[in-house]
């Protein structure tokens, strides 16, 4: 099969969508299928590349005529008659999927649309983003031939809107970002967290918790890693509790992916204090990695994370203290290597080359009906 991803988000950029899209692209092509992805980009010309040996178009929007904002991709699209489907990758279903509200009888291709966890990953305007869901996003939705749903949480959500033959759940799949599996507990702790910085994830939450750790123990050793950026205050809190504890608190804005592997094979503990996750998808990575995952007590990641079997799970909305007084108690009786194992074990069930056949038996139906 020939298939055409279209996105706005695709690498260099770094995120959960890109991550999802790199990996599908990939593990795709391995099973024989062909990808080109389309970029909605800023108003420029027309523009190609090649990415890990992909080609990747990015198509400008004519912001200046609004009914003809998409034209240019409309006419792309034309001229890519001998691909198969389309994968549409907008999380918002807003500009990007009204295209084919106006075009899709134009073409021959079956759409696909891919979930992502719509726009409720913030707590912000929950009444305004409730009414678009139900009365504008329901009828964008409806023009999709096949919705694919990357998580539970979403498959629940988007089935209000959509009839249960036309949505399916395939949770999204994850790859190992590490090279070592087997941590050393022995000579410490060394917790980090790496991802985006913005106000769902609450990483000066993270700070506070950390900072409470090093004022309570010197009989456990303690090192910290934040890698990401986003929120200048909490950078700003790490800043201040590294210049107190320099050798136990390290801080990077952007690390490539082979600086990235180093410092998750250094580390054995993965956390986050976040409090909305559409799936979760770097507890899982981090599990697959070999870290052992300490999360916030919210829904999707308690189904990721069993409590004192797979890790731990922590209630992010009390005092740093007492966070930090619970951790101590947990860390110094919990039987990692244990936890580890079973933790492995339960991130490969997302492995990359399991959900690929999923996407591949959904597309296939779809595509023979």
């Amino acid at each position: 099969m020939k298939s055409l991803i279209i996105t706005s988000v695709y690498k260099p950029s770094i995120g959960g969508i890109e991550s999802h899209l790199s990996s599908f692209v990939k593990h795709w092509n391995d099973l024989g299928h062909y990808t080109e992805v389309a970029v909605i980009d800023n108003p420029r010309d027309y523009t190609f590349n090649s990415i890990d040996g992909t080609k990747v178009h990015y198509i400008p929007t004519i912001f200046s005529k609004p009914l003809q904002l998409f034209k240019p991709l409309h006419q792309y699209i034309i001229n890519m008659q001998d691909f198969d489907n389309i994968i549409v990758h907008d999380p918002h279903y807003m500009g990007l999927s009204c295209h084919f509200v106006f075009y899709k009888k134009q073409y021959h291709q079956k759409i696909f649309s891919v979930t992502h966890g719509g726009f409720f990953h913030t707590e912000s305007k929950q009444k305004l983003k409730h009414f678009i869901f139900n009365n504008i996003t329901s009828k964008i939705i409806s023009h999709f031939h096949q919705v694919i749903a990357v998580s539970k949480k979403d498959y629940v959500k988007f089935g209000e809107i959509i009839s249960a033959n036309k949505l399916s759940l395939i949770e999204n799949g994850v790859e190992k970002i590490g090279f070592n599996s087997v941590k050393d507990f022995s000579q410490g702790y060394r917790l980090v967290y790496f991802g985006r910085f913005s106000s769902n994830k609450r990483v000066h939450i993270l700070v506070d918790v950390a900072k409470a750790l090093l004022e309570l123990t010197e009989s456990v050793h303690l090192e910290f890693v934040f890698i990401g950026s986003g929120d200048d205050l909490a950078i700003k809190n790490i800043n201040r509790l590294k210049a107190n504890y320099p050798s136990r608190v390290s801080y990077f804005a952007h690390l490539d992916n082979q600086k990235l592997q180093q410092q998750i094979d250094l580390a054995n503990i993965f956390w986050t204090a976040s409090n909305y996750e559409g799936f979760g998808m770097t507890v899982v990575e981090s599990m697959m990695s070999g870290l052992i995952p300490i999360v916030n007590n919210i829904e999707v990641l308690t189904q990721l994370v069993d409590h004192k079997v797979t890790g731990l799970v922590v209630d992010f909305s009390k005092s740093p203290k007492l966070i930090a007084e619970e951790l101590l108690f947990e860390i110094r009786k919990s039987d990692f290597a244990s936890l580890q194992e079973k933790a492995i074990l339960e991130a490969e069930t997302y492995s990359w080359k399991s959900k690929i056949c999923e996407y591949e038996k959904v597309v296939k139906s779809v595509m023979e009906n």
